[in-house]
């Protein structure tokens, strides 16, 4: 309106000015308002499709920029996460493989490169059969099924190094999907210092095994719970017990022992050990009663068996049967008392002395008290006694 203003007072003032060109005012101000108005107009509604498609264009534009710029963050993000993840892989100790369904590798880590001596580029020309000593497709496909129906699973197999040497291998396998295809993801791990332990202790436990075996004495031995884990063939004699039907059976159902003198239970030499941790023995009138009730007077000791940390785990019980030394010590006993009465009987005092030395007596008949009125111990205590009497 403004402009409408101006224009119709201009031409106001020209017509003042120049009155030869004299026009009507009317004719004027019609004039300005198609300049200013109606022009302008008919203009911007020539071209507002063109405007529209501009303006349309350009919120496209933007909006493909943030599409690129979101996109290339997301890109520089799964850089990131990929180059932190391949650097975690790198790092781990143990071998880490990625095959196809048709066992060739498309991917490993530095340690699976270390372990078999070869570069990652050769890996990859390389298949699961090149390295896994014994391996073969059959093998392959059923191992495939085996994940993919139960899960992963652990498996144990020798790993064929680049110079044709093997060790002992243990290998994790699962599914790794890929691009929308299935991969097995393979995580290996040399355990050939656990093999060499395991056979170090199976050699151990069968030296130990034959040892017991072998030996004179009983032998039984338990858990820190007092349940049977092993007896010897002569403990099974003793007892009656086989080791398969004793094995996990409390010890007091296997060693039934009772004083010889009152007949009472004696006490369980496993709940004493626990209780003071260190080496027990029976009384001297422990008789064992074997499963079929035959009796045995016998003699023992139980020892802890500790761990590493000294802890207590077991107890282990040496028993022998004395029933021939009881007889040999009672035959002795009778032979020493018919001696002694033959002896005492005798109207001759005899004795016997030590061969050099002070020839003290070493024994005396008792009617010496009634020849010369000394003691019979008296001799036999002291030496120089004889001499000074």
């Amino acid at each position: 309106m403004i402009t409408v203003f101006v224009v119709m007072i201009a031409g106001h003032l020209v017509i003042s000015v120049f009155p030869p060109f004299s026009v009507p005012v009317e004719a004027i101000f019609d004039s300005a308002l198609l300049v200013t108005v109606i022009l302008p107009v008919l203009y911007l509604l020539s071209f507002r499709p063109l405007l529209l498609q501009i303006s349309e264009r350009r919120r496209a534009e933007e909006a493909l920029r943030k599409r690129v710029e979101e996109r290339d963050q997301a890109y520089i993000r799964l850089r990131d996460s990929e180059e932190r993840f391949r650097l975690l892989v790198n790092q781990a100790a143990d071998a880490i493989f990625v095959a196809d369904l048709e066992g060739r590798f498309i991917d490993v880590n530095q340690a699976a490169c270390d372990s078999l001596g070869y570069t990652r580029e050769e890996f990859l020309t390389l298949a699961v059969g090149d390295i896994a000593d014994g391996f073969s497709p059959d093998m392959l496909a059923e191992t495939f099924k085996r994940v993919r129906d139960g899960g992963p699973l652990t498996v144990e197999g020798d790993h064929r190094r680049k110079d044709g040497t093997t060790f002992p291998a243990e290998i994790r396998i699962g599914l790794l999907e890929i691009d929308g295809r299935l991969h097995m993801l393979g995580l290996a791990r040399d355990v050939t210092e656990r093999k060499q332990a395991e056979e170090a202790l199976r050699e151990s436990e069968e030296w130990l095994s034959t040892t017991l075996t072998s030996i004179g004495d009983a032998v039984i031995a338990t858990d820190r719970d007092g349940r049977v884990t092993f007896l010897n063939p002569v403990a099974q004699s003793l007892t009656g017990w086989k080791q398969a039907d004793a094995a996990g059976m409390s010890l007091t159902d296997i060693l039934n022992i009772v004083s010889e003198q009152t007949g009472k239970p004696a006490e369980n030499p496993v709940a004493r050990v626990i209780r003071e941790g260190a080496v027990v023995g029976l009384g001297n009138d422990t008789v064992l009663i074997a499963k079929d009730g035959t009796r045995r007077p016998i003699e023992d000791s139980a020892a802890p068996i500790r761990d590493s940390q000294g802890g207590v785990i077991g107890v282990v019980l040496v028993f022998h049967d004395v029933t021939e030394r009881r007889r040999a010590e009672e035959a002795l006993r009778v032979t020493k008392e018919r001696l002694r009465h033959l002896l005492t009987a005798s109207p001759a005092v005899i004795y016997s002395s030590n061969a050099s030395g002070d020839f003290g007596a070493t024994f005396i008949s008792e009617n010496v008290t009634s020849q010369i009125g000394y003691e019979a111990r008296e001799f036999v205590e002291d030496s120089s006694f004889w001499g000074d009497h």
